[in-house]
């Protein structure tokens, strides 16, 4: 596979099929990036074998004098595997330019990856969270999840427009879908999540309204950053399960049981064991 565009600054991008050996001989000119990560590699590589890799806008990057700017995880992944995989190959990029374009502060996920920001935001909670890595989640790991997740996300928001703190925010959002995805009530979920969304508290089951009590009173963890996500997380993936609909309220001992269902869901599709 060979297609190839050429934009007006120069730069031209081609969908190539890379084999081992073109991988190889791409990483002589790997030169000046951060050092490679094993289990990214790993990951990458089992997916590949999978034959679950998919193509993304976000491919291989070499700057004009050939030096390689983004894209050794995936190469040498494609090694490791030992398969050809398919790549979006950009060349004659300016690496000051893309310097300033692959900063997170500036490109945020829902950019790079040309999806919707809230879909893009589930995919960054679940990379962030299954992984236990703090630095910004590698745009084809997000792409995986959010293409995984899409359908459900999109059923969960249909009608549901209203912005709420806390209930509508990444964590909850990704607790609704991932419940789905386990094989819950679809339609248990979705009801769910409208009532909390719409504060319509009489048709939430009893475990749902503790949460709308919780909040009104400021006793709930806010739906901030970092541990913050992660705790609101943990207290949705209760909410969302049918079989404690009738609990007065959300009893938390122990944070890792809600995040290894997480990995159960999705370590699947990011090639995790």
């Amino acid at each position: 596979m060979n297609l190839k565009t050429t934009l007006s600054n120069g730069w031209y991008a081609e969908i190539v099929t890379v084999t081992p050996e073109m991988a190889r001989k791409m990483l002589e000119k790997n030169e000046g990036n951060r050092p490679k990560k094993k289990s990214v590699v790993a990951r990458y590589a089992a997916i590949m074998l999978a034959g679950n890799w998919s193509l993304s806008p976000d491919g291989l990057i070499f700057g004009r004098d050939g030096r390689l700017l983004q894209g050794q995880h995936r190469l040498s992944a494609v090694i490791i595997a030992d398969v050809p995989v398919d790549f979006v190959v950009w060349r004659d990029v300016d690496d000051t330019v893309f310097r300033v374009l692959d900063r997170g502060a500036i490109r945020s996920a829902s950019d790079a990856l040309g999806i919707d920001r809230k879909l893009a935001e589930v995919g960054v909670f679940v990379v962030r969270t299954i992984t236990s890595e703090k630095a910004r989640p590698l745009d084809e790991d997000v792409m995986i999840v959010a293409e995984a997740m899409r359908d459900y996300h999109e059923f969960l928001l249909d009608g549901s427009n209203a912005n709420r703190p806390i209930v509508s925010a990444a964590p909850f959002r990704t607790a609704a879908c991932a419940r789905m995805m386990a094989g819950y009530d679809r339609q248990y979920v979705k009801s769910v999540f409208d009532g909390l969304i719409h504060g319509d508290i009489a048709s939430l089951p009893r475990i749902a309204q503790s949460v709308i009590a919780s909040i009104a009173a400021g006793r709930f963890v806010s739906a901030g950053g970092g541990a913050k996500q992660t705790e609101s997380f943990v207290r949705a993936w209760d909410v969302f399960d049918p079989t404690k609909r009738d609990n007065e309220r959300v009893i938390v001992r122990d944070n890792s049981r809600a995040i290894n269902d997480l990995r159960k869901v999705f370590g699947g599709v990011l090639g995790q064991k």
